[in-house]
């Protein structure tokens, strides 16, 4: 690590006496340049003392070594059986690792492209920890998932709900709670959501500016925000939620209410608990804020998207696949099938069916709904759209491009996930 001024050192000091927290500016940790092991957690740019956009990596029996380890006997998530769950307090973390010039708050970058920001006076009150060990092991040797498909590995962080019961899990800057953890760096607060408040940005209503706080608690850890502020987990653009808002409100209120309903395997937590002035809050910020009404170009690629290359193949979400062999079907199987697929017609070994929407954009958001399923099965759909008209044809190619036990299933979701987005549809 690199050595300290007499200054930052002084400053440093002050920061520790005013957060309880003893920073030790010699503290010396095993850091390396590189990962040694598979899940070494990553510490970035300044945090580690080094260069902006250069990284130092720690060993998960590097970390355990840190004065201030501990174990607690608590399920890792209220729901989950009690267990031995060795963890490290980030206040101790850090007083090994002092905080830069300037720094109010660490952010937590997840695997799954999630993002959580715990201002140090947060971590000052709530004392988060980084779990180590669950009952013992490692995750190689067998951590809990959490919904079925979601790792807390290779790091978890989160408040022990028994010394903090009465912590509900957000504050203005999101949910603290962060699984697949992969690294950790400092920021300021003020500099980190600055794109939210500048130019056109900072000229809101007052319901608009509402909104602002709604999105920043609630949407913000997986929907990156102007400038590319924010996690990136739901793989929803910020155009694509600022268009719904705006041109398609009755199915963004569904979607934010029950998103199982039109995604089964997300991860998303169903907002049911919204009130009319949250939604009203909310969607007149989304609103204000859509280039069409600032006047403002669409934003440019965020830097997590620069960073793949140009391969955007690494931002894809992971779906726990089905497996589900193809079984060709018999001509009289397929009427069979068609007599619970209202709407679908077989010609020429293809599955097929038109949906018409109210508009372009619903089209569109149809199309978004079908990709959990089809990426689940790995199964993907022939899809023409015309303006609201949506043209879907299933076959298997590994049944000599005919109709398979596959495409009966798929087209059973299909239509299962039309009357949820709109009930009403017309359909040839």
């Amino acid at each position: 690590m690199s050595a300290l001024t007499s200054t930052c050192r002084q400053f440093l000091g002050a920061w520790g006496l005013l957060l309880g927290i003893h920073f030790n500016a010699h503290a010396q940790l095993p850091l390396t340049a590189t990962p040694t092991q598979a899940d070494d957690l990553a510490f970035a740019g300044s945090l580690a003392g080094v260069a902006k956009g250069e990284k130092r990596f720690l060993t998960r029996q590097a970390l355990s070594e840190i004065p201030g380890k501990k174990v607690i006997n608590e399920g890792i998530l209220p729901s989950f059986p009690k267990v031995d769950l060795t963890v490290l307090p980030l206040a101790a973390l850090l007083e090994k690792m002092p905080l830069p010039p300037g720094t109010d708050a660490i952010m937590l970058t997840c695997s799954d492209r999630w993002e959580s920001v715990l201002p140090i006076d947060f971590i000052k009150q709530y004392d988060p920890y980084l779990l180590l060990y669950y009952d013992g092991r490692t995750p190689e040797q067998g951590w809990p998932r959490f919904s079925r498909v979601e790792a807390f590995a290779p790091y978890f962080v989160n408040v022990s709900s028994k010394a903090h019961p009465d912590f509900k899990g957000v504050i203005p800057e999101g949910m603290i709670s962060a699984t697949q953890v992969i690294e950790i760096s400092a920021i300021n607060l003020k500099k980190h959501y600055a794109p939210f408040y500048e130019g056109a940005w900072g000229n809101l209503s007052p319901t608009a500016n509402e909104g602002r706080k709604i999105f920043l608690r609630n949407c913000n850890n997986c929907h990156e925000g102007p400038g590319g502020v924010g996690g990136n987990t739901s793989q929803r653009p910020l155009l694509l939620l600022q268009t719904h808002a705006t041109h398609n409100e009755d199915f963004f209120r569904k979607m934010v209410r029950r998103p199982n309903d039109f995604f089964p395997d997300t991860l998303m937590p169903p907002h049911e608990h919204f009130t009319e002035e949250t939604f009203g809050a909310l969607i007149t910020f989304l609103r204000e804020t859509h280039p069409s009404v600032l006047g403002t170009p669409t934003p440019a690629p965020s830097a997590k998207a620069a960073e793949a290359g140009g391969d955007l193949s690494s931002l894809r979400p992971k779906y726990e696949k089905i497996n589900m062999k193809r079984v060709l079907l018999t001509p009289e199987q397929i009427q069979e099938a068609l007599t619970k697929l209202p709407g679908w017609k077989a010609e020429n070994g293809i599955l097929k069916k038109l949906y018409v929407r109210k508009n372009f954009v619903e089209a569109i958001a149809f199309i978004s709904a079908l990709v959990p399923d089809c990426e689940r099965m790995d199964h993907h759909p022939e899809i023409v759209t015309v303006y609201n008209k949506v043209s879907i044809g299933l076959t298997s190619y590994d049944v000599k491009n005919q109709i398979s036990t596959f495409d009966v299933a798929l087209a059973e979701r299909i239509e299962a996930l039309a009357q949820l987005t709109h009930p009403a549809t017309s359909a040839k």
